[in-house]
């Protein structure tokens, strides 16, 4: 199960087994980007990253879960961009960064579609092997820049999203505060 390319024993051969065998982590994320990792059986914390740099305007506004060994966390500063960071839910070990123009109304959707092999971010992003688990595509919508971005922008996925495009429906529902 370890993911870490380090020498440090991972956070999963620490962890205690529940009466099922299973050894599980609650990955959280705050608002100001701090991202943990509690095990289930112990209520412990297991690692903490802190996903923005010191004075940063970045509003966090979610986990998406793209395999069982890749989570994408996001947010964005409510005017010019959205940022994304790729990483292992087991170690908390970062993968990528990639930013997009437009931030303010950003929507990001879990597809029902998957890919294989290696994924990214975003086209200037390095690519991350995930490995051959399936990875859960998403759709990443900047209102403020009325553009929509398919993660991963792989041509297996670009393929993928065309042959199953017309079965996709989005809805998003936009709520004057008084």
């Amino acid at each position: 199960f370890s993911s870490s390319s380090s020498s440090q024993p991972s956070v999963i051969s620490k962890m205690e087994s529940d009466h099922f065998g299973l050894q599980k982590l609650v990955v959280a994320l705050t608002r100001v980007g701090k991202v943990f990792a509690m095990s289930t059986t112990q209520g412990t914390e297991m690692w903490i990253k802190q996903l923005s740099a010191g004075g940063s305007d970045i509003e966090w506004k979610d986990l998406k879960q793209v395999s069982s060994n890749l989570l994408l966390a996001y947010g964005d500063n409510k005017s010019t961009a959205a940022e994304f960071v790729a990483f292992r839910p087991r170690s908390g070990e970062v993968l990528q960064r990639a930013q997009m123009k437009g931030g303010g109304e950003l929507m990001v959707s879990s597809l029902p579609l998957y890919t294989s092999g290696s994924w990214k971010i975003l086209n200037d992003g390095a690519k991350s092997d995930v490995g051959s688990l399936p990875s859960r595509m998403l759709l990443a919508t900047s209102f403020n820049e009325r553009q929509t971005r398919l993660i991963p922008p792989t041509e297996e996925a670009i393929r993928l999203f065309e042959t199953h495009r017309s079965s996709i429906f989005l809805h998003s529902v936009d709520i004057e505060k008084d």
